[in-house]
């Protein structure tokens, strides 16, 4: 089992996100980063650091073809269950998806 599918409404949103066009896989990273800077700076500064020194990596999943998708969808994985809720729920309303 993926991390994300253990909660409901982070599944729904990366699920949803998967079948977007790339400009809005895009669009929801840049959602993603920004709700998670609302809630915590550190992982947040961390990841956009990240992003310059990423070189080659492996592209196992379908978001790690998009490296700025790449590193919100990590970035979402290290918040809490709850953080995680909040951010899912506004990209489901940013999807027009109901949660």
């Amino acid at each position: 089992m993926r991390w994300y599918e253990l909660n409901p409404t982070v599944f729904m949103a990366i699920s949803m996100i998967e079948f977007t066009s790339p400009e809005t896989q895009a669009d929801c990273a840049r959602i993603i980063l920004g709700k998670i800077a609302e809630i915590t700076n550190d992982c947040y500064l961390t990841n956009i650091v990240t992003l310059s020194k990423f070189g080659k990596h492996p592209m196992n999943r379908w978001y790690d073809k998009d490296r700025l998708l790449s590193k919100a969808i990590d970035c979402l994985k290290n918040i809490t269950f709850e953080q995680q809720n909040i951010v899912s729920t506004f990209i489901l309303d940013f999807l027009k998806v109901p949660a």
